[in-house]
């Protein structure tokens, strides 16, 4: 580690377009690896016209400012406008892709339905999510 930062935020961009506002209480920044580790981070995935698309929070995670990829760890749960909620233990954006994806379990919660998984692949606001072994979809009827 050759820098640690206290109230971090970075601006991750694409053509010139802020695509998400990441901010950390803490971060250490490790030069050889390009990276910085995140303590108690916040992000804010944003459309092209800067709405957000989802509010991501975990205790923790690795920002690569090269490629402005990011992984969080830890108590990873995002949030839309319109209360869908992912809840996972690890999860990764690729900016390239524009694409979050989990490798562990998921819940996925929405005002009328529910489902869990093993892994999942999606765009920041879950509107095209693709999972691997879903244990159950249940819409707010079926789960009375």
């Amino acid at each position: 580690m050759d820098q640690a930062a206290y109230g971090f935020v970075r601006y991750i961009t694409a053509d010139g377009i802020v695509r998400a506002r990441l901010e950390a209480d803490s971060a250490y920044h490790y030069p050889s690896r390009e990276a910085y580790e995140l303590f108690n981070l916040r992000i804010e995935f944003r459309t092209p016209q800067g709405e957000v698309r989802s509010t991501l929070t975990s205790r923790a995670g690795t920002y690569n400012w090269r490629t402005q990829d990011m992984e969080a760890r830890d108590s990873v749960r995002a949030v839309t406008p319109d209360e869908r909620v992912l809840t996972t233990c690890s999860l990764s954006y690729d900016k390239g892709r524009d694409e979050i994806s989990g490798p562990c379990a998921f819940v996925y919660e929405a005002p009328n339905e529910r489902a869990t998984g093993e892994s999942f692949t999606s765009d920041p606001d879950f509107r095209n999510v693709e999972a691997t072994q879903v244990s159950g979809i249940a819409t707010e009827i079926e789960r009375e």
